[in-house]
Formats: structure tokens, sequence, C-alpha cells
């Protein structure tokens, strides 16, 4: 029998791109999964941490193992108000 991995502390980077001349790198470190979850959460309540303001205003982002849960909470940050049932999102 399998066992849950342990949820693990990795470096996650987010590129900003500032105009054709000027790209920030911002390295941000926790578990991919937990900081997905509070960006959602924290996009529905309308409260976001500095964490999940970095991730709103990336345009990339880069996962150790190849991830893609930071592009998705972006993407989820960023989607329009106006999505039909999205005021029935719990």
């Amino acid at each position: 029998m399998k066992m849950p991995q342990a949820a693990m502390s990795v470096e996650i980077l987010l590129i900003q791109d500032h105009g054709p001349v000027f790209r920030e790198v911002i390295a941000i470190t926790g578990d991919a999964q937990e900081i997905f979850a509070n960006a959602v959460r924290e996009q529905h309540s309308g409260q976001l941490s500095p964490t999940t303001e970095l991730i709103q205003h990336s345009t990339k982002s880069s996962e150790p193992d190849g991830g893609c849960l930071i592009d998705l909470a972006r993407a989820l940050l960023n989607s329009p108000d106006d999505v039909p049932g999205k005021e029935n999102i719990q």
C-alpha cells in the first residue's frame, strides 16, 4: 500500500515581464498544491496575500517537477468576473 506523499516545500520561479526590456524573476517557496489551494480560497474571498498577488501579476512560472499548478492558479486569478455560475463556487 502506498502512503500519501508529504507536502514538499520547493522553490517556484515567477516571471513578470515589464515591457520589452525588463523581466523580473521572483522565487517563492512552498508546496505548489498548498499555494494553489490558498490562491483559490483568497480569490473567492477577495483578499489576496502578497504571494497570491505575485502569482496574479506574473506572466510565467517554473516549477521544479514540471508542474503547472501555479499557471492554473494565475489563470483562475485573472479570469473574468462574469463567468456563468461563478457565484455558486464555494
